[in-house]
């Protein structure tokens, strides 16, 4: 087709930088294991270089006032987080939490 280009192409570079999506943003949240798999930790969003990249992140957006969020795994994580200066922290998740629930009904009909 004439004038539309394979998803494969590069798409071209504009010759101008794009304006920061900061000012038009309320919040920011980072979510762990994408941020690991980009630092080429696939799977290990607890590695060091990934907690240094989530605490470094909150500095300019303290500056410019944006809160940042983040969703931790269990308590400690969240209270870490929230020290650190993470305005918004969700802690567990749905299938996580559902699960412990399950183990432990199961376990006390066992006895």
């Amino acid at each position: 087709m004439r004038g539309t280009k394979s998803p494969s192409e590069p798409r071209p570079r504009s010759p101008r930088p794009r304006r920061s999506c900061a000012p038009r943003r309320s919040s920011f949240r980072w979510s762990r294991p994408d941020l690991a798999a980009s630092l080429g930790h696939l799977g290990d969003p607890g590695h060091d270089k990934v907690q240094a990249a989530l605490r470094g992140a909150l500095e300019p957006l303290q500056r410019i006032g944006k809160p940042a969020g983040i969703l931790a795994r269990n308590a400690e994580e969240a209270r870490r987080y929230r020290d650190w200066g993470y305005r918004f922290v969700a802690c567990g998740v749905d299938l996580a939490l559902l699960i412990k629930a399950a183990d432990t009904l199961a376990a006390s009909m066992a006895e």
